[in-house]
């Protein structure tokens, strides 16, 4: 066949470059353990090798060898030939995989990393990931030049090691940085646009809000502090004094500490759009912190939120975690506690006793053995008055005492404490609520009735239910009784049984309070 009749041959060397760059980038950002032959990892490489027409015009394109991935199986003088074939241009420089190499030689990777290092002033980018502490450490010590044209740095290491000192702290060009398991000291950041520093060296206020005023273009910001911020009233810091920042730009918002204080102070300093997603965790100490009044950004954020997810989750008595977050991604909030220091007290200090959110309709709690008193449940359910819709997963959790919590108050007739465990007098707890689902609930008798004596106390007051919705997963048969009494009291009552039955199929059954409006619909 005429080679000129290929249809390949057809294609244009501009458009076939083009293919070829996609091929190469794309294998590049791709780039990962799976790939151990030096075809997978040198795309171009490969490509050159094709056929004459192919190789000529890949070496006459100095970018399709600007992208680098060194493994163990690459050798220097392949590195070289990157260099010498990409000339002058940036390059884009990749470091994978020995993390599951038994013994790999440290001493080949000190050989891998030399080459590229003697020409740091060409690297643009750079990439470490997938390797063992001991390879990232010899391979980031060799970088000690000067970086004038880095702009991205990626290192990810296995296990928390700290790194050396790196580029001579001389990097004009960094906008893009993100370090996993890697300490650095804290470099002289400017003009960022991402900055994902996790599980770092914390700086002080007063440097990293420096640090932030420096880069009003920033997308991204996700901080991981270790240990807490030194305090600018002391006599030998020498640090900036903090002062307000804002970030107009930011996407995505991130922070996590020991120190509850340290994040709120970070808040109290720092303003952004409501369209940023916040995420916040917690860590060992929590305090009371009203983070609306702490930050007026985070305050805007909560105000739109109309539905939230509040999960709590209680594991043998040593670990308490709450979490607070939106359906739409915009906010997340953790706290988290090793020491048990009682349920009640993680309630004064975590979750919706920390932000308040005027526009809430819809509240959905998923606890696990988090198991609170009415007076506690009354204290979270006291800071939604707003909602109408409330959706209820809780497995292992005293869900009756809930049940009481949400029940009419019983006045002078009970202890205003609370402590026999029943209602108490007070304000109705969300009193605009007319949608209650359950799922994963434990199904005894006891829920059950705790459930329709909560909901007949409602109605008699005058804040009846238009839907409840049940989700049983125990395949039993829903209780007659219960299902008479709530019927007399709803509006829809609908039981969805999701257990598999006995030929493995799943089963739904719908209970309509008015019949005679059901077979009406169905007849026309």
């Amino acid at each position: 066949m005429d080679q000129a009749s290929v249809p390949i041959a057809r294609i244009s060397d501009d458009l076939l470059h083009r293919i070829f760059l996609l091929v190469v980038t794309e294998a590049w950002n791709g780039r990962g353990t799976s790939a151990t032959h030096p075809w997978n990892n040198m795309k171009c490489l490969a490509i050159s090798h094709v056929g004459r027409y192919w190789r000529k015009l890949a070496l006459a394109s100095p970018q399709l060898w600007s992208y680098l991935s060194i493994t163990l199986s690459t050798n220097v003088d392949q590195i070289e030939a990157y260099l010498q074939r990409s000339q002058d241009l940036p390059m884009y420089v990749k470091y994978t995989g020995t993390a599951d190499v038994a013994q790999p030689s440290s001493s080949r990777w000190g050989q891998n990393a030399l080459v590229p290092a003697r020409n740091i002033h060409r690297i643009s980018e750079i990439h470490v990931a997938e390797l063992r502490s001991d390879d990232i450490l010899t391979l980031l010590s060799v970088f000690t030049q000067p970086a004038p044209l880095l702009r991205r740095l990626y290192l990810h290491a296995p296990a928390q090691l700290i790194g050396p000192s790196m580029f001579a702290r001389e990097t004009p060009a960094l906008r893009e940085i993100e370090l996993s398991g890697v300490l650095l000291a804290w470099l002289p950041y400017r003009d960022m646009e991402v900055m994902i520093l996790k599980d770092q060296f914390t700086p002080s206020l007063g440097k990293l809000l420096s640090t932030l005023k420096d880069c009003p273009l920033l997308k991204v910001l996700k901080l991981g502090m270790l240990g807490s911020m030194r305090s600018p009233n002391l006599a030998f810091n020498t640090d900036p004094l903090p002062e307000a920042i804002e970030l107009p730009r930011l996407q995505e918002f991130s922070l996590s500490s020991m120190m509850a204080t340290d994040i709120a102070n970070v808040l109290k300093y720092v303003s952004f759009p409501s369209t940023t997603a916040l995420d916040l965790t917690f860590n060992h100490y929590n305090l009371p912190l009203d983070l609306g009044k702490e930050c007026p950004s985070l305050r805007a954020i909560a105000a739109e939120q109309e539905s939230v997810i509040l999960e709590l989750t209680n594991v043998l008595e040593w670990s308490t975690q709450v979490v607070l977050r939106s359906p739409n991604g915009k906010l997340r909030i953790e706290w988290e506690r090793f020491i048990t220091a009682g349920l009640p007290e993680i309630v004064d200090t975590a979750g919706l006793s920390t932000l308040s959110f005027p526009s809430l309709r819809h509240l959905t709690i998923i606890a696990n053995s988090f198991r609170l008193l009415p007076p506690q449940w009354r204290q979270i359910l006291a800071r939604v008055p707003t909602i109408t819709s409330l959706e209820l997963d809780i497995r292992d959790s005293m869900v009756p005492r809930l049940f009481d919590a949400l029940s009419p108050p019983a006045g002078d007739e009970v202890n205003a404490e609370g402590t026999d465990g029943t209602a108490e007098s007070g304000p109705l707890m969300c009193p605009d609520l007319v949608h209650l689902k359950l799922s994963h609930v434990d199904e005894q008798l006891p829920i059950w009735y705790g459930l329709t004596e909560c909901i007949e106390k409602r109605t008699a007051d005058g804040h009846c239910l238009q839907t409840i919705d049940i989700t049983s997963r125990s395949g039993e048969p829903f209780p007659d009784e219960i299902e008479s009494r709530l019927k007399k009291c709803v509006g829809t009552v609908s039981v969805h049984c999701d257990a598999p039955s006995t030929d493995g199929r799943s089963f739904k059954v719908e209970l309509l309070h008015d019949l005679r409006s059901s077979l009406y619909a169905q007849n026309g």
